[in-house]
């Protein structure tokens, strides 16, 4: 049986240093289709030996990969582990590592969680936007409610029984507040052993590497488990999965979550999603100065933030602080990659400004 044919473009393996004894597993994101595999330009450039999986179902791997095993995801999982194995024994690999974003960092995270490697490997995952729970409330997954296999048993990371053994770094945007729950989660649990967050980026992560640095060089900084780059977080050495998770299921419109919100930003400062909930609410509130302060740290905190750069415009304008106004629309017009919006109100502050000159 040709599992790479009968996978009609869900699997493929890729050679590109045969002296490279590192394998990499990469797991489709969400979107994925046949023949088109996340991260496939990037990893060939720097030459990697890769096994690519797609689950172009957009499942989140939650069901039977018919290719592998049409019975269940579990028995699925099991064959992929076969044909890995053969795969490390032929080409006498001495390292594997696990890499997905979004769906395809859950499908990493799932497929360890069950069967082993023929023989001692050096392994290791790499994982990015990863939701610990599938269908939550403000979750990417939620968008794939009615593909994903909720009857497989396979929906929640921490129901797995999964032992705190796995070198995994994981990777997440603070301003994605269900993927930092389950970070914050997953790393209390002891099933992520680092963690690595972006102040200014939300579940997109990839698409916020790409604007303001290179995939390559992303790539080639994380490999070794490290960040480093600007507007780094620090979110899991401030607060706790408790603390986000009162927020989530906080009721928006009620004091309570105005008071977990406040509570968390004091405990850290850089929590640019917290200090722009802050900032709304008082916004629509008409407490504009208090607005006003509040957006203001969440831009110092996260720069790009396109929610704070749009109210800040609109409450600096009704303070009287048109100048200002303009230059944080006009900021939003060029981080947003000339959003319609900001284009407007760009338009709309430059008549303004002309009338009242």
């Amino acid at each position: 049986m040709n599992f790479f044919e009968d996978s009609k473009g869900n699997m493929k393996l890729e050679i590109n240093d045969p002296e490279n004894s590192e394998l990499v597993v990469v797991f489709g994101a969400r979107g994925s289709k046949p023949n088109y595999y996340s991260f496939y330009k990037t990893l060939s450039t720097l030459g990697k030996n890769v096994l690519y999986l797609n689950d172009s179902r957009s499942g989140w791997f939650t069901n039977p990969l018919d290719w592998l095993d049409s019975k269940s995801v579990w028995a699925g999982i099991k064959e992929f582990y076969r044909i890995l194995n053969n795969i490390i024994d032929e080409n006498d690999f001495k390292s594997v590592v696990f890499l997905g974003l979004s769906m395809g960092a859950y499908g990493a995270f799932l497929f360890r969680s069950r069967y082993a490697l023929s023989k001692h490997i050096n392994f290791k995952m790499l994982l990015i936007s990863l939701e610990y729970k599938l269908g939550s409330n403000f979750s990417q997954s939620r968008q794939n409610i009615e593909d994903i296999n909720f009857l497989s048993g396979a929906d929640d990371l921490l129901d797995l029984g999964l032992k705190s053994d796995m070198n995994s770094s994981l990777y997440y945007g603070e301003l994605d507040l269900y993927d930092s729950l389950s970070a914050l989660k997953l790393y209390e649990k002891g099933l992520v052993t680092n963690l690595h967050s972006f102040s200014g980026a939300n579940h997109f992560l990839v698409e916020y590497v790409h604007s303001n640095f290179k995939i390559k060089d992303f790539f080639t900084t994380i490999w070794d488990g490290k960040c480093g780059f600007p507007q780094q977080g620090r979110m899991h050495d401030f607060l706790n999965a408790a603390d986000l998770e009162m927020i989530y299921i906080a009721d928006t419109n009620s004091d309570f979550y105005y008071d977990t919100l406040l509570s968390a930003v004091n405990k850290y400062s850089g929590f640019a999603y917290g200090w722009n909930r802050l900032g709304v609410i008082k916004h629509n509130s008409g407490e504009l100065d208090e607005a006003y302060d509040f957006l203001r740290k969440s831009h110092f905190a996260a720069p790009d933030f396109g929610n704070t750069l749009l109210h800040l415009s609109i409450v600096s304008e009704k303070l009287g602080k048109l100048d200002e106004s303009f230059l944080y629309a006009y900021e939003g017009y060029l981080k947003s990659g000339k959003n319609k919006v900001f284009s407007q109100r760009v338009n709309f502050l430059k008549r303004k400004l002309t009338i009242l000159s």
